[in-house]
């Protein structure tokens, strides 16, 4: 049997059979990227899963890392009520959908010293768009929530009383 006849028949037995071979390799191909997404999606298309179910499961599958350097492309204003961080978040990207971020908050006491508390939050960021995203940060006490965002301009060993807060992690989906 030549090797055509044989990948024919690979191929059209995984069809007949429910598998997709074509959106596999294409996913396999395209890792970390929009177009290996949108196979993982067409891959694993279900009746038993509802459709955004199906995107989150592939998004967790194709996000790809960013580096330090490249976080600093990130930027954003946060507010808090509780325990609940609230920040609105830009991308100067142009090459990649933003799908999710750790937020840190940076928590500074009478003498300076640092404690922190972070969350993760799932996000969809295009190029260009700005999105509110919200985390709970249950390290949080009662009086780290009462304390006032820092003054940025204040060196870190200068602030006492005080909040800030970061973005520590972020993953990403290139085109």
């Amino acid at each position: 049997m030549s090797r055509f006849s044989l990948c024919a028949a690979v191929l059209l037995l995984g069809a007949l059979g429910g598998c997709k071979p074509v959106a596999v390799v294409v996913e396999s191909l395209f890792q970390g990227s929009l177009r290996g997404l949108d196979a993982c999606m067409e891959a694993n298309a279900s009746s038993f899963l509802d459709r955004e179910d199906v995107r989150a499961i592939c998004v967790s599958k194709h996000q790809q890392p960013m580096t330090p350097r490249e976080l600093e492309h990130l930027q954003g204003v946060a507010r808090s009520q509780g325990r609940t961080m609230t920040a609105t978040i830009s991308s100067t990207f142009s090459d990649r959908i933003i799908s999710q971020v750790n937020l840190m908050v940076y928590r500074y006491d009478e003498a300076g010293e640092v404690a922190t508390a972070r969350s993760n939050a799932s996000t969809w960021l295009l190029p260009g768009e700005r999105v509110e995203v919200s985390a709970e940060l249950m390290d949080l006490s009662t009086e780290d929530q009462a304390l006032g965002w820092c003054d940025d301009a204040l060196a870190f060993d200068a602030r006492r009383s005080c909040k800030t807060w970061d973005i520590f992690y972020a993953r990403a989906i290139s085109f």
